[in-house]
């Protein structure tokens, strides 16, 4: 019986250098892959993906220094920075910082990772909409909502944010942060980069970018701004489920929303900063919906203690517009009808305004 020969198997074999090697190889291939995911990142990812991207590198570049910031939740992503500059003067550098809602404790993480690369800027307008003081604070906070944690993850830089949770005590958020970016490229974007793969070596339809991804990444190319829908028209029952939702909402609950927006006024009052209150409209059946259940009551009593508590924070009135149902994509965002009309409402209205209660110069 022949014996067969087993050298092959044996550990000499494998106590060469050749596994280092293979180890560190491999390594390098994954990298390398890592690295061109990167490079083709702006090919697939989502248009609004794109803006969050861009606008957190623009926040980080301390040669690019500005006048005039807006901030916001998504209604407020078609709010056109050279309108604004155009209502102040003409002559101030804008930028339209909005970011996908993401707790209402973001504008203050914002604004202190901001004041960490640049000077701070002469003014603020900030969008603060009803629901703001209507929900609980619990179903609005970055600590207890995961999806609004990512946000916030993607919108501020990872020092400031590390820093903050550190200082605050907030290791759970620190280690979720960890974790967050721990992850590489291929991870984050594995749901968009298969499709865009496939489609690239021809094993299915290119769907990657769609055309709405094109659409919002052109337009805010084009202005730094766009419409997050454009064509839709909110139905009626929209409007009116969600308007029956808000019939759970409970005011005192929502006053634990206050203290992030307290920081941030304090913060913005410590460096200088006026803080100028500007809101975009809402549908017509929802506010008569908020009317009817005292939120806009403690909206009205909630901003006008706080314009008599922060000397730097001014009101354009009137904070609340009221639009038709129809010129809405959804209950909170205007389409193209109702960002037509609003276009050419704000500029004049700041204009306005700025004569009544001095430039920000």
């Amino acid at each position: 019986m022949t014996v067969p020969n087993l050298s092959i198997f044996s550990s000499d074999r494998f106590s060469s250098d050749r596994l280092p090697w293979a180890g560190f190889i491999a390594a390098l291939v994954c990298l390398a892959l890592e690295a061109l995911i990167l490079t083709l990142q702006p090919r697939f990812i989502s248009g609004l993906d794109f803006t969050v991207s861009n606008k957190r590198q623009m926040m980080t570049d301390p040669s690019r220094q500005e006048d005039v910031l807006i901030l916001g939740d998504s209604r407020f992503f078609s709010i056109r920075p050279s309108i604004v500059d155009q209502a102040f003067g003409g002559s101030h550098a804008v930028t339209n910082y909005t970011w996908p809602f993401a707790g209402v404790e973001t504008v203050d993480y914002f604004l202190e990772a901001y004041l960490r690369y640049k000077k701070p800027p002469k003014a603020i307008l900030a969008g603060w909409m009803p629901e703001s003081f209507a929900v609980s604070a619990e179903r609005m906070s970055v600590t207890a909502d995961p999806l609004y944690r990512t946000r916030l993850f993607n919108v501020v830089p990872t020092v400031p944010l590390a820093t903050r949770f550190a200082r605050d005590g907030h290791w759970g958020m620190l280690w979720d942060l960890f974790e967050y970016r721990a992850l590489p490229p291929s991870a984050h974007h594995r749901a968009r980069l298969i499709p865009f793969v496939l489609s690239s070596v021809g094993a299915e339809p290119a769907t990657i970018p769609d055309p709405e991804d094109r659409r919002i990444t052109a337009e805010y190319q084009g202005s730094q701004s766009f419409l997050l829908y454009r064509d839709e028209v909110a139905s009626p029952d929209a409007v009116s489920d969600y308007g029956k939702a808000a019939g759970a909402l409970k005011l005192d609950a929502a006053l634990g929303n206050l203290p992030p927006l307290r920081r941030f006024l304090e913060r913005a009052a410590a460096n200088g900063i006026r803080v100028i209150l500007f809101n975009v409209p809402m549908p017509v059946g929802l506010y008569q919906r908020f009317d009817e259940l005292g939120v806009i009551a403690k909206y009205d009593e909630v901003i006008a203690g706080l314009r008599q508590e922060f000397e730097n924070f001014e009101v354009i009135e009137p904070a609340i517009q009221v639009y038709p149902d129809e010129h809405f994509a959804d209950v909170g965002h205007m389409n193209g009808r109702g960002d037509q009309q609003f276009a050419s409402h704000y500029g004049p209205a700041m204009t306005r305004w700025l004569e009544e209660h001095g430039s920000v110069d």
